[in-house]
C-alpha cells in the first residue's frame, strides 16, 4: 500500500513537471511567433509613414523592425531611405543622423559579412 502511494506521488509530480514544462514551451513558441511577426508590422507601419511624408518616424519603425531581425538588409535599406529623407533641424539632430547612419552602415556589415562593398561604404563614411 506504501509503495502504491509513492509511485502515485511520483506520477503525479513528473506529471506536473511535464505539463509545466510543455506549457512553458508552447509560450516560449507563442512569443516566438509573435515577435517575429512584429517585425514585418514595423516594416508596414513604417512604409505608411513614409507615404504620409513622416521619415522619421518611419525611420524608427524600420529601427524596431531591424532590432528583430538584425540580418535582413532590406530593413537596413529602408531605413537608410528614410534616412536620406530626414532634414535636420539642429545641430545635434544632424549629429544624431550621422550617428545612425554609421550604425546602419555597420549593419549592412553585420548581415553581409562576406561582401567587400558594406565594409567599403562603413570605412567610407566614417
Amino acid at each position: 500500500m506504501a509503495r502504491s502511494k509513492a509511485n502515485r506521488k511520483l506520477i503525479i509530480v513528473v506529471g506536473g513537471f511535464s505539463a509545466a514544462a510543455a506549457l512553458l514551451l508552447g509560450a516560449v513558441l507563442v512569443v516566438n511567433q509573435v515577435w517575429i511577426k512584429n517585425a514585418e508590422r514595423n516594416v508596414r507601419a513604417g512604409d505608411a509613414l513614409m507615404e504620409e511624408g513622416k521619415p522619421r518616424q518611419a525611420m524608427e519603425m524600420y529601427g524596431r523592425a531591424l532590432s528583430k531581425k538584425p540580418d535582413q538588409v532590406a530593413y537596413v535599406e529602408k531605413m537608410e531611405e528614410a534616412l536620406s529623407k530626414v532634414v535636420a533641424t539642429t545641430p545635434t539632430q544632424a549629429a544624431e543622423d550621422y550617428r545612425t547612419m554609421v550604425q546602419l552602415k555597420r549593419a549592412r556589415t553585420r548581415a553581409q559579412p562576406t561582401d567587400p562593398a558594406q565594409w567599403r561604404a562603413l570605412l567610407d563614411a566614417v
